[in-house]
């Protein structure tokens, strides 16, 4: 993905790049996919991954050429892992709308609502800032959740409510 891309390209090599997140939202991934940002580039619209991978075999997104590649939202929440496993992060500058006094949603959210857990993430050498909550992991279900979700190497700051959480399901 690079901004000087086109949706209409293959999106396949960095010759042939697709410009928009929309575009990324619009595919459907096979475990060992690579998902490559251009370094440098900054790109609105919140990544929603719902397709996932394994531990030898994960989906990831990252940057290509010098520097970070900048993934900035929605507005108020950054990458989204929904109801799967298996996704890493790795070299990405996740960019928030907020202030660490004004500051809206989550940076990086692996989340699920099905019942099951999810196993595998790697989250490396990432910078999370300007949300309320950097990255959270949780599950809104009474069972599920996901485990072995590993954060090395980043920095998350100007993140009004923290930098890192986690949260389950109240069952009452």
């Amino acid at each position: 993905v690079a901004a000087a891309g086109s949706d209409s390209n293959s999106g396949t090599d960095p010759s042939t790049p697709w410009q928009t997140i929309t575009q990324v939202n619009a595919q459907s991934f096979n475990p060992g996919d690579t998902i490559l940002v251009n370094g440098g580039d900054s790109f609105s619209g919140r990544l929603i991954v719902t397709s996932g991978g394994t531990f030898l075999h994960p989906i990831t997104f990252g940057s290509y050429g010098t520097g970070q590649a900048t993934l900035t939202g929605n507005g108020t929440s950054g990458p989204k892992v929904y109801n799967c496993g298996g996704v890493d992060f790795v070299g990405l500058t996740i960019n928030g709308s907020g202030s660490s006094l004004t500051a809206g949603g989550t940076g990086l959210y692996y989340d699920t609502d099905d019942g099951h857990t999810y196993s595998w993430g790697i989250v490396f050498n990432c910078t999370i800032t300007n949300f309320s909550n950097g990255a959270m992991v949780g599950a809104d279900a009474a069972t599920g959740g996901f485990s072995n979700i590993t954060i090395s190497n980043c920095s998350m700051y100007g993140n009004q409510g923290g930098g890192f959480g986690s949260y389950g399901s109240q069952s009452i």
